[in-house]
């Protein structure tokens, strides 16, 4: 008998026996069937879902439109995808946008202007990058802030121990400097337009002090200046967008006293790190007051507001014996002197020195050969102590270039003490007679300065600081040959030369002193 056998096997297979009687196991001729293994049953793998590309925006946290650059943006994702951002204002109107196909970045700028037209008003905006990729996007939002940097008034100071500023006065107007008024201001920080508004250049020297120029400053030399800086508020930007954000102040060489945050209408106090200057003379400066804030633990600038400056770097304060505000400096003297002795060692011998050398080969002054009188200078009431120089009209060279000893003495007399240089005059007489000079102006030493008629002077003027023991002349030359009674010559200035010394150079014959000393007066 044949039996069909089916068996159910993992395979789905199905096999034909034969049966041929009893088995065995242990038969090899009718073996037991073999058992099959099962295969493991496996189920299908469901794809990962989309994931969304990993997002970066880079962006200042706060910028000024105008003072400084556009707010620039950079939007990247970690594989290619469809980047957007947008800056959205407080009521939800998108003032600016961009948008990149399917690239890993997205660079973008806005200038801060608004869709309607004109300047985005200061304040608080959202930054709202997207980055889309196989359907899935990822978004970052930031705040930005626009704000509007920058000054409108300008105070110069200081603080009684690290130097002291010296008011100087416009002989034109009879006006002494106010050192509690800015030295420089505006109205506003922009025009109708929203351009930025500057601060005032320096004016010049012979200039009147208006609002519309930056007065230039005087302080002794080792002086540190302390500057009180005041931002405004602003007329375009209908505020400034300062309250929502901490914006610092940096300034080379000088450090913040105060004023950190910048607030409108709040002053910033800023210190010179180091003296003023080194030397004598005049500092014309662009001083650039930049604005930062801090930006993911880096400082970023925002903008830039240049203050013009004008120091003028003094020996001390006026050294004059009286006190009315005419004896203060004269910045129509004082300024065109620091500049004619600019780089001179801050040192009173020194100081009078140079100015000595300015005067006689500077200002275009000519000795009067032919009467030896005065053009700015008179003796009041004949008195040889109340010599009366007439700073002002010299200024403006009201009589001309022509001047005699007394006008030098008047000239470098003045002009010394302005600067903070004590010296007076004193006259030598009298009469006498001379050896070789070189007058100022003149091209020849001569003994007879008036011609054949005139071979010595009746009196001669000159300066002192000490009685008569230091002489400083700017009227003359000496001979410095060792003979100075003959020709050829040696021209030397009369620079601290000992009293002594300076008759034996000019006087042939007679037996002068020195008298009279004074300061005189001036106006």
């Amino acid at each position: 008998m044949i039996l069909v056998a089916l068996f159910a096997c993992g395979s789905g297979t199905i096999d034909i026996k034969q049966d041929t009687g009893p088995t065995s196991s242990t038969n090899p001729t009718n073996p037991e069937p073999e058992e099959t293994e099962e295969p493991e049953e496996t189920e299908e793998t469901e794809p990962p879902p989309p994931v969304a590309p990993n997002l970066v925006v880079t962006a200042p946290g706060a910028f000024d439109p105008i003072a400084g650059a556009a707010l620039d943006v950079l939007v990247e994702a970690d594989r290619a995808a469809a980047l957007y951002v947008e800056i959205v204002d407080a009521k939800g109107t998108v003032v600016a946008s961009a948008d990149a196909a399917e690239g890993d970045s997205l660079g973008t700028a806005w200038s801060g202007s608004h869709p309607d037209g004109g300047w985005a008003p200061a304040g608080a905006y959202t930054l709202r990058a997207t980055a889309t990729a196989d359907g899935v996007t990822a978004e970052v939002e930031q705040p930005v802030h626009l704000v509007r940097c920058g000054l409108v008034t300008v105070f110069a100071d200081d603080d009684g121990v690290t130097g002291t500023r010296v008011p100087m006065w416009w002989h034109g107007d009879d006006v002494l400097q106010d050192v509690d008024a800015p030295i420089a201001s505006i109205e506003r920080m922009e025009d109708d337009l929203g351009a930025p508004v500057p601060l005032p250049a320096v004016m010049e020297p012979a200039a009147r002090p208006t609002a519309g120029l930056t007065e230039p400053v005087a302080y002794v030399w080792d002086s540190r200046p302390i500057l009180t800086l005041v931002p405004g508020d602003s007329v375009v930007f209908a505020g400034t967008g300062l309250d929502g954000v901490d914006v610092g102040v940096r300034v080379d060489g000088w450090s913040v006293v105060s004023g950190v945050p910048v607030r409108p209408g709040d002053p910033i106090v800023l210190q010179k790190d180091a003296a003023m200057a080194e030397t004598l003379g005049v500092t014309d400066l662009d001083l650039p007051v930049v604005f930062t804030i801090e930006d993911g633990g880096a400082t970023r600038d925002i903008a830039t507001t240049t203050v013009p400056l004008r120091f003028l770097a003094m020996l001390d304060e006026p050294t004059f014996d009286n006190g009315d505000d005419q004896y203060e400096a004269w910045v129509a003297a004082v300024e065109p002197a620091l500049r004619g002795i600019d780089g001179t060692s801050p040192d009173h011998t020194a100081a009078l020195d140079a100015l000595v050398g300015w005067i006689f080969n500077d200002l275009g002054l000519t000795y009067d050969t032919r009467y030896g009188a005065s053009a700015y200078t008179t003796y009041t009431g004949g008195d040889w102590e109340r010599a009366n120089f007439y700073m002002s009209a010299f200024l403006d060279r009201d009589y001309g270039d022509t001047v005699n000893c007394t006008d030098c003495a008047g000239i470098l007399g003045n002009y010394a003490n302005m600067i903070g240089a004590y010296l007076g005059y004193v006259i030598i007489n009298p009469s006498f007679d001379l050896n070789q000079i070189l007058a100022i102006g003149q091209d020849e030493f001569t003994n007879c300065p008036f011609g054949p008629r005139g071979c010595g002077f009746s009196y001669h003027a000159v300066t002192t600081h000490d009685g008569a023991a230091t002489i400083w002349d700017a009227t003359l030359a000496i001979d410095g040959d060792g003979d100075p009674g003959s020709l050829p010559s040696t021209a030397v200035l009369v620079q601290h030369m000992t009293g002594e010394d300076y008759l034996d150079a000019i006087v042939m014959s007679g037996s002068p002193l020195y008298r009279y000393e004074s300061q005189g007066s001036m106006q």
